[in-house]
C-alpha cells in the first residue's frame, strides 16, 4: 500500500514506524517539517521536506502539502501529533487520513487555552480516523470529539534488541530510571524516593545494602542542573551517576545493568520505557498515570504508585531490594507481557490490519 506520513523525521517513533512498514513492502512516504534524523531512516523510504520548517509552517504549508499529495496519490495520510501536523493536515484538505495522537497534544496542548482547545477539536473532527497508543489516552481524545472508534495501536518493543541479558559481576543493586529530565517526568521524586530509602536502611542498620546502593539516570533536558543540586543537597549526589541522553540501540547495555527501574512520572501517554525495561526482565516501579498501569501490572510485572509520592516510591525500592525472588518473579512476568501483547511485530501487525480496514471501508464509500 502507499501510504503518506505526515510527522517529524526526528525521533526513534516515526522512524521505526516508516522503516518497519517499507520493510513490510509498503510504499511509504515522509512529509516533513522537521528532516533532523531522517539519516536514520530507511533509503527505500521516500522524504519530502516542506519549505517552512517553523511553527508557521503548520499552516502556511498547506498548499504546499497539497500539492505533494496529489503527486504522490498515496491511499492514505498518516498523520502524526494532533496540533501541529494535524492542523497542517485539516487546511490541507487530503482524505481519507488517520491521526494518531501521541500524548503532550492532547493531554497537555488543549489544556492550556481555549484557543488550543478549539484547534485540537478541529483537527479531530476533519480527521477520518484516529488512533491512540494507549487506552487511557483514547478517553482524553473522546473529551474533544464525538467520535466514537479510536485505534489503539501499541508502540512495541523489539524483543530481539530488549532481551534479558546477564549482569556484571558484581553485588551493587542499581536503580535506574531512563527518561528525559523534564519536570512532568518526575526525576526529583526518584532522588527524594532514594534518600528515604537510604536514611531507612541506615536505621534499620542495614549499611551492607547502602554500600551496595547505586542509582543510573540517564537522559537530557532542561531539569538536569536542579536535579544535580537536589541529590547534592540531599547529600546523596555520590550515589547517583546522570548519563547524558544516549543512542537508543545502546539503552539495552544500560539496562542490562540495571536490577530495579523506575518510572516516576506525572503525565505519561503510554509506557515505552517501562516495557523496554520488561522486555529485558526487569521489575518496574511505574506511576498510576496515563497509560501506564496498561504496560506495568501491579503486584505481577512491578508495582503501581501515585504519581509525585516519594515514600510510595521508597517503600517499594525498600520492598523490592530485599526480596531477590520478587524482582526475578517480576522480571519473568514482564518479559512474557512484551512477549505476548507489546512486541513491535504485534504493533506492526496492528496497524497493517488498520490500515486494510480503513482501506476497505473508503473502497466501500
Amino acid at each position: 500500500m502507499r501510504i503518506a506520513f505526515l510527522a517529524p523525521a526526528v525521533g526513534i517513533h516515526t522512524v521505526r514506524w516508516v522503516n518497519g512498514l517499507t520493510n513490510r513492502g509498503h510504499e511509504i512516504h515522509l512529509i516533513t517539517m522537521h528532516p533532523e534524523g531522517s539519516d536514520k531512516i530507511s533509503k527505500k523510504v521516500f522524504i519530502h521536506e516542506l519549505t517552512i520548517k517553523n511553527s508557521l509552517g503548520y499552516y502556511f504549508n498547506a498548499f504546499e502539502l497539497k500539492k505533494k499529495l496529489k503527486q504522490i496519490n498515496p491511499k492514505l495520510l498518516h498523520v502524526h501529533y494532533a496540533s501541529g501536523y494535524g492542523t497542517l493536515s485539516r487546511l490541507s484538505g487530503f482524505s481519507p487520513t488517520l491521526l494518531s495522537v501521541w500524548g503532550s497534544d492532547v493531554y497537555l496542548f488543549p489544556k492550556q487555552n481555549k484557543l488550543n482547545q478549539s484547534i485540537i477539536k478541529k483537527n479531530f473532527k476533519k480527521s477520518n480516523y484516529l488512533a491512540s497508543t494507549s487506552i487511557d489516552m483514547s478517553k482524553e481524545i473522546k473529551k474533544y470529539t464525538n467520535k466514537e472508534e479510536i485505534f489503539i495501536t501499541p508502540f512495541g518493543v523489539d524483543t530481539n534488541l530488549f532481551y534479558p541479558m546477564e549482569k556484571n559481576n558484581d553485588s551493587n543493586i542499581v536503580i535506574g530510571m531512563i527518561k528525559r529530565f523534564d519536570k512532568i517526568y518526575g526525576a526529583e521524586y526518584l532522588i527524594k524516593a532514594v534518600k528515604l530509602l537510604i536514611d531507612r536502611l541506615s536505621y534499620e542498620g542495614k549499611h551492607g545494602l547502602i554500600n551496595r546502593l547505586k542509582v543510573v539516570m540517564i537522559g537530557d533536558g532542561q531539569e538536569i542542573d536542579f536535579l544535580k543540586n537536589l541529590s547534592k543537597n540531599l547529600s546523596i549526589d555520590h550515589f547517583i551517576n546522570f548519563i547524558v541522553k544516549v543512542p537508543h540501540s545502546e539503552v539495552p547495555n544500560y539496562l542490562k545493568q540495571i536490577d530495579i527501574f523506575c518510572v516516576p512520572s506525572l503525565s505519561e501517554s503510554f509506557g515505552v520505557a517501562a516495557l523496554e525495561a520488561s522486555a529485558c526482565g526487569k521489575p518496574v516501579i511505574a506511576t498510576s498515570v496515563g497509560g501506564l498501569p496498561e504496560v506495568v501490572k501491579d503486584g505481577e510485572t512491578g508495582f503501581i504508585i501515585p504519581p509525585a509520592n516519594e515514600l510510595a516510591l521508597s517503600n517499594k525500592l525498600y520492598e523490592l531490594i530485599l526480596d531477590e525472588n520478587l524482582q526475578k518473579k517480576f522480571g519473568v512476568n514482564g518479559r512474557n507481557l512484551v512477549l505476548e501483547k507489546y512486541s513491535w511485530k504485534k504493533s506492526l501487525d496492528i496497524m497493517e490490519e488498520i490500515y486494510k480496514t480503513i482501506e476497505t471501508r473508503e473502497c466501500l464509500e
